[in-house]
């Protein structure tokens, strides 16, 4: 099974990434912008950075890596920057994930 993690750099991300590489044989590939996740924390798989504001590039990646699974860890989480930026978290957190999940519907990504 081949499987997008989106914030596989992250604290949780990384950790799931592990595990799936650990214990299963998926083809795993790790999504993240780096902003605050970290490439060395990646211990398996391949690794793209791309950011899920940018609406065409996820289209790119979710029609050309014929994903069978995406498991979704992007978001922003740090809550008193929530709180003097609500508009960032919300375009984040809410706007991009549908975006993602529109592309996983458009091009037969059916586990989410």
């Amino acid at each position: 099974m081949k499987i997008l993690v989106t914030g596989g750099a992250g604290y949780i991300g990384s950790h799931v990434v592990k595990q799936l590489g650990e214990q299963t044989d998926h083809e795993i590939t790790v999504l993240d912008n780096l902003v605050t996740g970290f490439q060395e924390s990646i211990l398996y798989g391949d690794f793209i950075k791309a950011d899920l504001s940018d609406f065409d590039r996820i289209e790119e990646i979710i029609k050309d890596g014929n994903y069978d699974a995406v498991i979704h860890f992007a978001a922003s989480l740090v809550v008193p920057e929530s709180v003097e930026k609500p508009l960032k978290y919300y375009l984040n957190n809410t706007a991009n994930t549908a975006n993602l999940i529109k592309q996983c519907v458009q091009y037969g990504v059916n586990k989410f």
